[in-house]
């Protein structure tokens, strides 16, 4: 019985494979494509190589094999199911600048056997008297005349009555069309300036053809800046604790009985105010200086908390008195007992 094979085994035997039949490995790029604004996300094993397919570069290697992690998005709204996958990676082998390779392979193979029936043409009593007496009459073809194998069989393939009727006019009518579609395609293959404009031709019709107004609109974005720690932090609900003798802590949530925790022997609430995780807090001191602490860093009130001291230096003899806390740009009056006081 045969082992399944995992991931890796099957992407390695597909690339080792391509690359003894000397095509360069070359590794996936990134999800998201550089420097083409087309696409917004790799979807295709041939994404990567779109410069090269298109001349504006020149491929490290003539053959190519891959295997490119890409992301569907063709059907987007339908991933998510046990049928679809939204990523992937794409096993492909890639040919570069080997345009109508094929069609000319077929011109040449066929140019050869008419090469073939020419030569049969020119000793058809022979050829027929071969074919009649010899017991392998493949082989004796090939010997007596020097064709090959391809060759022979094509004459032997032609039944006797028509190898008789052959016309060398016909054949060699079709030689010179053949000879000059075999030429036109090497200059094509040859002009890198034929090619490009035959490739922006079949581009510009299948775009005609097949092509869309496109449904989702570019536009430009502002240069991507790092998020912030605060950008982070989930917004939830806390109460910022101060005692009377600067231990500060944060509970969760805004229902919080303040006077009743546990405090220090000697210590009790100085204030309590209700914010949010991702709010700053902002200390004011009898000296009439202000501090900012962010308060998702502040410790839990689960305990008796830690001394602002540790994170903050007042002046001399300076003790804290009074906090707030709040969005950025918000306002607040502060004032003293003898009525005066600033926003």
């Amino acid at each position: 019985m045969n082992t399944p094979k995992t991931a890796d085994e099957l992407r390695a035997k597909f690339l080792d494979f391509f690359e003894s039949k000397n095509h360069l490995v070359h590794p996936s790029s990134s999800l998201i494509p550089s420097g083409d604004p087309t696409l917004l996300l790799t979807n295709s094993g041939m994404a990567q190589f779109k410069s090269y397919f298109s001349g504006e570069k020149k491929p490290p290697n003539f053959r190519m094999a891959t295997s490119q992690k890409c992301f569907r998005t063709t059907d987007i709204e339908e991933v998510g199911d046990d049928t679809q996958l939204s990523l992937f990676e794409m096993l492909g082998n890639f040919s570069f600048g080997a345009y109508f390779k094929e069609e000319l392979d077929k011109i040449l193979d066929r140019l050869h056997i008419l090469e073939g029936l020419m030569i049969a043409y020119l000793n058809v009593d022979e050829v027929i008297r071969i074919v009649r007496e010899e017991d392998r009459p493949k082989d004796a073809l090939m010997a007596k005349f020097g064709i090959s194998e391809r060759q022979a069989d094509a004459i032997l393939d032609i039944r006797l009555r028509q190898l008789a009727r052959l016309e060398e006019e016909k054949i060699r009518a079709e030689q010179n069309e053949l000879n000059a579609e075999r030429a036109d395609l090497e200059r094509t293959i040859n002009s890198k300036a034929r090619l490009r404009t035959l490739i922006k031709k079949e581009l510009t019709a299948d775009a005609e053809e097949y092509g869309d107004d496109r449904l989702s609109e570019i536009v430009t974005r502002d240069e991507a800046q790092a998020f912030r720690e605060k950008d982070l932090i989930s917004t939830e609900p806390v109460t910022i604790v101060l005692s009377e003798k600067g231990w500060v802590r944060a509970a969760k949530g805004h229902e919080v009985a303040a006077s009743e925790l546990n405090y220090r022997s000697g210590d009790g609430l100085l204030k309590a105010v209700a914010g949010r995780s991702n709010q700053d807090v902002v200390f004011l001191d009898s000296a009439g200086k202000s501090y900012a602490l962010a308060s998702h860093t502040l410790p839990s009130a689960r305990g008796q908390g830690e001394p602002l001291t540790g994170r903050l230096t007042p002046a001399a003899g300076a003790t804290f008195v009074g906090l707030a806390a709040g969005e950025q740009g918000d306002r607040y009056l502060v004032a003293r007992d003898a009525g005066d006081g600033f926003v």
